[in-house]
């Protein structure tokens, strides 16, 4: 599990705007939608989670400009990766990344999402992965759980079992440059799914690497409009599928 390019980025400047609760026993950020009409989006973040207020902006983001209820769950448990890393300073991606298997990652997320639906009014689900919380999107897009499930880089794929499997719309926006979902197994990807009825759909952004949609860098224009793209793109294919 190399982890060299989840660990290069840009950390963004911005005061988010959500809240910080507790929702099904995990610490959450929250975000809300001006007129909640029962829609809403679980956001699975990148390995640097709560911590990383790119992600917290995005949530913001997804809240104001899709009318969703926005929900982030802390998926470490209070052990996220450390924000030095994208610093340059050294970090044991390997070691911090087995302390979380993918079988119980899921199993959060799927418990936090079904109490999004039993307890808090949700009657429409989608869920955008980034980076790590790719691969639980992806096995979430495997059940009735969710209505659509978006990814932005994903990693820790079972590939191509997790492409297999998928049963929902599910959007895939893919750096050009990225060891965790190279662009042979997006070709590949798209082969699995071209007959499958479900509409799904592949934008491939040239001039990007593994992580770009969250910590890009907003000095670099081809970086910049790729991530604003795809942001747009996700609420696209939510507004179609929810």
């Amino acid at each position: 599990m190399s982890g060299s390019c989840c660990f290069k980025g840009h950390i963004h400047t911005g005061e988010p705007k959500g809240t910080t609760i507790k929702l099904a026993g995990t610490e959450t950020y929250f975000a809300e939608a001006e007129k909640f009409d029962g829609r809403a989006l679980l956001f699975l973040s990148d390995a640097f989670g709560l911590e990383l207020v790119n992600n917290k902006l995005l949530v913001d983001s997804f809240a104001k400009q899709a009318n969703l209820n926005v929900y982030m769950p802390d998926q470490f448990n209070g052990n996220p990766a450390p924000i030095s890393a994208l610093q340059g300073v050294p970090f044991d991606f390997m070691a911090w990344g087995k302390s979380f298997s993918k079988e119980a990652c899921y199993d959060n997320n799927v418990k936090f999402a079904n109490e999004l639906k039993e307890k808090h009014g949700v009657t429409k689900l989608a869920v955008i992965g980034y980076c790590w919380g790719g691969f639980s999107t992806l096995m979430i897009g495997a059940t009735d759980i969710a209505n659509a499930v978006a990814v932005a880089h994903p990693s820790r794929l079972d590939f191509p079992g997790d492409i297999e499997r998928i049963k929902k719309p599910c959007l895939f926006l893919c750096a050009e440059v990225d060891h965790q979902f190279p662009l042979e197994n997006v070709e590949k990807s798209k082969e699995i799914l071209k007959d499958r009825p479900e509409g799904h759909k592949f934008v491939q952004y040239p001039g990007t690497n593994h992580g770009f949609a969250v910590r890009f860098n907003g000095d670099d224009e081809v970086a910049a409009k790729a991530a604003e793209d795809a942001f747009q793109q996700a609420i696209q294919f939510f507004n179609k599928h929810l």
